[in-house]
């Protein structure tokens, strides 16, 4: 696409709101998403308000689970009765990911996925657990700390410094290239929150 084709892109998407997937946007057209996060990038100096409206929308946020604990969100959520969908809100990681993780604990902690399957059934009929099995669960939970959007984007940033190191010792210039530019969305998105456009 040439640079009218992606304004025109880019404003389409920016009509469409936060719910629009970008990744399937991006397939429609036959571009990447990173190369759509580029373009975006570019808009900063010359279409500043396009650029803004995107970003506003689309803003920057870590995929990143590192440092959640998830049997710790499943005892929290036995305990407390915090439901999947006040996990996502509260830890700003997705249902979807809070529901994989949480399958996956039945191979590693098969007792305390077995306890959250007789909680989600109690909570269906209406009943409670025996306190004996909340005592138990109290007694192992260690309450988790919610990082700030900052503190995450500061994260992800260092994963992509250390990544950059790793590609640079392999002389892999095209993946540096990739993590720097990773890098700076995450500096424009500390410095639109910072500005309290977040």
């Amino acid at each position: 696409m040439d640079n009218v084709e992606w304004i025109d892109f880019i404003q389409e998407i920016v009509k469409k709101g936060n719910n629009v997937n970008l990744k399937k946007e991006c397939e429609k057209r036959g571009v990447g998403l990173n190369t759509l996060y580029r373009k975006v990038s570019g808009l900063e100096q010359t279409n500043y308000q396009l650029y803004q409206q995107f970003v506003i929308l689309h803003p920057y946020k870590p995929r990143d689970t590192q440092g959640i604990d998830f049997e710790q969100l499943m005892r929290e959520s036995i305990i407390t009765g915090i439901s999947q969908k006040e996990l996502e809100a509260k830890y700003g990681v997705s249902k979807r990911t809070i529901q994989r993780k949480f399958a996956n604990i039945e191979a590693e902690n098969y007792n305390l996925y077995y306890i959250y399957q007789l909680y989600v059934d109690a909570l269906k009929t209406g009943k409670t657990l025996h306190h004996s099995v909340i005592d138990k669960v109290v007694e192992e939970y260690v309450p988790q700390v919610v990082s700030t959007e900052k503190e995450k984007l500061e994260s992800r940033k260092n994963q992509f410094k250390e990544s950059i190191r790793n590609a640079k010792e392999n002389k892999q210039r095209q993946l540096c290239k990739h993590y720097e530019e990773q890098i700076m969305r995450i500096d424009k998105q500390i410095e639109s929150n910072e500005r309290g456009i977040d």
